[in-house]
């Protein structure tokens, strides 16, 4: 590959990683009020119209409210993720990625993907109990949960490190 073609692919990288991490704060910042809105909204649980019949809106709100923090954890993650990753990227565009702050960056990111994993499956319960709610005769399935490939990512950081 030509000298060229691999500057441009590093700045496309560079770029598109810091377009992710404003895309992150962006989604924090609508998440937080989205929270603190439903968070209010528990002091008056019948503005939750269109439940199903056997559905209490607290624990709706709950639920929800639940979900909003999860999936607001996980971004936040992905935020820190997207931060080393680009620091990586840009220590391979200084010309040295062999230095032993790419290891504990790698290291990081591995960590980061174990918390996160637990916390998808827990996204998947609240779901689940989302549906429950809905349809009362749903069942979890918990082999449709396990996600290989997100194993073998978490295994390929740390050897990576």
């Amino acid at each position: 590959m030509s000298a060229t073609v691999e500057i441009g692919v590093m700045r496309v990288t560079q770029i598109l990683l810091k377009l992710l991490k404003w895309l992150c704060n962006f989604v924090l910042f609508f998440l937080a009020l989205a929270g603190v809105g439903l968070a209010l909204s528990t002091l008056f649980p019948d503005i939750v119209n269109d439940l199903p019949s056997g559905a209490d809106p607290k624990t709706f709100i709950w639920l929800t409210l639940a979900g909003i923090v999860l999936v607001g954890l996980l971004v936040w993650l992905l935020r820190k993720f997207i931060i080393y990753l680009r620091a990586i990227v840009d220590s391979v565009d200084e010309g040295d990625p062999f230095v032993l702050e790419n290891a504990h960056r790698l290291r990081r990111m591995g960590w980061i993907s174990i918390i996160a994993y637990p916390i998808g499956l827990l996204l998947v319960v609240i779901e689940w109990g989302m549906d429950k709610m809905d349809n009362p005769k749903v069942e979890f399935d918990f082999e449709a949960v396990i996600d290989v490939t997100g194993l073998l990512t978490i295994l390929l950081l740390f050897i990576l490190a």
